[in-house]
């Protein structure tokens, strides 16, 4: 899609993906080990608990394309708002938005 999904490396533990010394509760029991978590722009919004710095401002019409440096983690979120560069901002993400893959690139799902 485009613009393209945030993807971080790190690992699963105790509930969490942790990457970076960052630390995100997962949506639903995954076995412990490497992984990657995926969340598209449209899916993360301005304002959360997860802190970081506008790095990037990408105007898209109607929308902006924001990058943000989250304490090792970079990611971009498609909002409604043009924060400036350099300002700090609150990120948040909905679990259920979340998208898990296991070391082996494998997509992670709940058990049903």
């Amino acid at each position: 899609g485009h613009p393209p999904m945030n993807l971080l490396q790190g690992h699963f533990a105790d509930g969490a993906f942790v990457s970076d010394g960052l630390r995100l509760a997962l949506p639903f029991a995954v076995p412990p080990g490497p992984g990657t978590l995926g969340v598209r722009p449209e899916d993360v919004v301005l304002g959360g608990p997860i802190r970081g710095r506008v790095v990037v401002v990408e105007p898209h019409g109607r929308q902006t394309l924001v990058t943000v440096d989250a304490g090792g983690w970079t990611l971009k979120a498609l909002a409604d708002l043009r924060p400036a560069p350099g300002s700090a901002v609150g990120l948040g993400v909905d679990p259920a938005r979340l998208h898990l893959f296991d070391g082996a690139g494998r997509r992670l799902e709940a058990a049903r």
